[in-house]
């Protein structure tokens, strides 16, 4: 039988389905060859049949044909689905051997009403014939053909006992069937040669001796053969549920030498194979669950050291190892230093280093190499010094490096296989694949610490710029800008006494008649107005471009420089003309300073910029002659106007309308200067 695999079982309820046409015909057809055959051994065995004629003997056989047929029928409808335990194929079976029984027994009775004269022997030859050719072999051969039936249409059983039901029983009732139907043939043969004086009682009694010794010794060898395959097979049987269930080392008797036997073998062959690829699955499985496990821890914020220790227990688990452990490079001795220790004898390694290249875990770490060793004790590298101080007694070991950009940072060891196995390539393999996640973990960890470093160190850094601001904030009321600015870009450096020459433009403003305003204002007031007058005073400075040096009393001492001498030239001029106008507004706005007046004098030169003063108190200020003409000029300014030197005017006299242009004198000045005077209140542009 060819081994294909089996299509999709399509049920087959009843009898009737598994019964067609086709087979009705067959069926049909068989019941024809038992009337052609019983219509010619009536005539020889049976004198008394013999005189009849052929068309009666026919009529009979006939009609008991035709009856069988709707026997048959009612039978397939009566029982045509069978019991739980039993197939459909032996179902149909034993409805073939009711209807070929009742069928003889009709037949009988037909011919005893007919023929009553005959003697009971031929009407017993009669039934003996449909029982022996149509209940024993005819429905055998039904059976084979039910069975064909079947397979066409793809019957598949759930219950495997019906295979067993089949396999035995069939081959017992084959042996059976095939041993007594020709000896009962000739039994009866014997009976009628017998009746008829065609031979001796005596023959007759040595023949039926010899030939029922035979059928008994047949019937006991066909007896002892089938319970032999029925416990065999039963053995097969109960061996593949055993296994289905998932018992484990079992073993089917494979002794006979038959196909049976060859069965039994290859499911042990196959179960074997089953059972070693289970294992192999297995042990994958727990490997991916370990190595998933520290996956998920690497990806959690669990400490790095619970990480090692997870990783280190689970090498020690998969590989199946009595110790596991894991060293790390000591940064201080450059030994190896135990880091984490499995087994029994892991508290005693908890201070123990290894100096690099000595023992196993020393050359790993030197040379960057994984080793298998299956002796330990018969390699010259290992040092058996650690056994001596533990009691333990290394067998084989597996030891791999724990690499990081390159550089070994530690290594991880299994020591000794449980039970006979020894460690091979897949346990190296995956432990290799340990020491990775062992050394990204603690790559990780350093990383992690190194940033949480650098992030307090930015943190402080951005708190101390945030500090650094605000005082800024609070130094900018008495610090100019530019001076801020300058300390700003040169905070990391000490200041430094000194300046440098520039050419700016001075600007100088004083409140005339200030003094007695003030004796007739009280303290707080006066402090009010100064804090009014200087704020507006400010604003407009700075928004020209200039910076307030100092305050002076009521007096204001702005610097115009950087960039184009025009620019700051003409800047500080507007400067001048609208503090002018403004202080014109502060005097509407209040009677109190309606007798209030500023001067405001003007000057453009090179002036020394610097750091002025001591190491422990400086001021940034500009200094020299150039200053103290603005200073001079302020002093000779008539109230309610700008006065301007000759060298702003040169920047500014395409700009600006001047009333009168005077000399004046300034102390430590042989030559005279001359001046503009600007009239704030009258026409301004040139």
């Amino acid at each position: 039988m060819n081994a294909v695999a089996p299509p999709v079982a399509v049920p087959v309820p009843t009898l009737q389905h598994l019964v067609g046409l086709s087979m009705r015909l067959r069926q049909y057809g068989l019941a024809l060859v038992a009337v052609a055959f019983l219509a010619i051994y009536s005539r020889l065995v049976c004198p008394f049949i013999a005189g009849l004629r052929l068309s009666d003997l026919l009529i009979n056989l006939g009609l008991v044909f035709c009856v069988q047929q709707i026997l048959r029928e009612g039978l397939l409808a009566r029982f045509g689905e069978p019991p739980a335990w039993r197939s459909l194929p032996r179902q149909g079976y034993l409805v073939a051997i009711a209807s070929w029984v009742i069928a003889g027994v009709l037949a009988m009775a037909l011919h005893y009403f007919r023929y009553p004269d005959f003697p009971v022997s031929s009407h017993v030859k009669l039934l003996s014939g449909y029982w022996i050719i149509g209940g024993g072999l005819l429905a055998q051969w039904e059976y084979v053909l039910l069975e064909n039936e079947a397979r066409k249409q793809q019957m598949r059983y759930v219950n495997a006992t019906q295979y067993l039901e089949r396999i035995t029983r069939r081959v017992m009732e084959g042996f059976v069937i095939f041993t007594l139907v020709p000896s009962v043939a000739m039994a009866l043969t014997l009976a009628r040669y017998r009746y008829e004086g065609l031979v001796e009682r005596d023959v007759v009694i040595e023949t039926a001796f010899l030939g029922g010794f035979c059928v008994v010794v047949a019937l006991g060898v066909s007896l002892r053969f089938g319970r032999s395959l029925r416990d065999d097979a039963r053995a097969v049987l109960e061996g593949t549920q055993r296994i289905e269930k998932g018992e484990r080392d079992v073993v089917l008797d494979s002794s006979r030498m038959d196909e049976l036997g060859a069965v039994a073998c290859g499911i042990n062959t196959m179960y074997r194979e089953l059972e070693t690829r289970k294992d192999r699955l297995e042990k994958q499985l727990i490997e991916k669950d370990a190595v998933s496990g520290v996956a998920l821890a690497m990806s959690s914020l669990m400490p790095v050291d619970t990480i090692l220790d997870l990783i280190v227990e689970n090498a020690k688990v998969v590989t199946k190892a009595e110790a596991s452990s894991l060293l790390l490079v000591d940064e201080v001795t450059g030994g190896l230093r135990f880091h984490v220790a499995k087994g029994q004898a892991a508290k005693e390694l908890a201070n123990v280093i290894i100096p690099l290249g000595k023992g196993i875990v020393g050359a790993v770490a030197a040379t960057g190499s994984p080793l298998l060793i299956e002796d330990a004790y018969a390699d010259p590298r290992f040092d058996r010094s650690n056994d001596e101080r533990t009691g333990f007694r290394t067998r084989q070991l597996i030891t791999v490096p724990m690499m990081s950009k390159g550089v070994t940072i530690g290594v991880v060891q299994a020591i000794n296989k449980a039970g006979a196995e020894l460690f091979g390539p897949d346990d190296l393999r995956l432990l290799e694949s340990f020491a990775a996640q062992a050394a990204v973990s603690l790559e990780n960890a350093r990383l992690l610490d190194k940033t949480k470093r650098m992030a307090d160190d930015l943190r402080v850094a951005l708190e101390n710029e945030r500090n650094l601001s605000i005082e800024k904030q609070k130094m900018g009321a008495y610090i100019p800008k530019n001076v801020m600015d300058d300390i700003s870009k040169n905070r990391e450096q000490k200041l430094a006494l000194g300046g440098k020459t520039v050419l700016a433009t001075v600007l100088f403003s004083d409140i005339k008649g200030f003094t007695a305003l003030s004796e007739h204002m009280d303290p707080q007031a006066i402090v009010g107005f100064l804090n009014v007058y200087m704020t507006a005073m400010t604003e407009i400075v700075e928004a020209e471009g200039g910076f307030v040096d100092k305050f002076i009393g009521d007096g204001i001492m702005a610097i115009f420089a950087g960039g184009n001498p025009a620019k700051h030239a003409s800047g500080a001029v507007r400067a001048g003309i609208r503090m002018q106008q403004r202080m014109a507004q502060m005097r509407k706005e209040s009677t109190r300073l309606a007798g209030m007046q500023m001067r405001v004098g003007v000057n453009t030169g090179d002036v020394v910029a610097g750091n002025i003063g001591s190491e422990t108190r400086m001021d940034y200020t500009v200094i020299g002659d150039n200053v103290n003409v603005a200073a001079r000029l302020e002093g000779k300014c008539e109230p309610d106007y700008v006065l301007v030197s000759a060298s702003t005017w040169l920047w500014v006299k395409g700009e600006f309308k001047s009333d009168t242009q005077t000399e004046i004198r300034v102390k430590n000045r042989n030559e005279p200067i001359l001046t503009y005077l600007i009239n704030p209140a009258g026409p301004l542009f040139g």
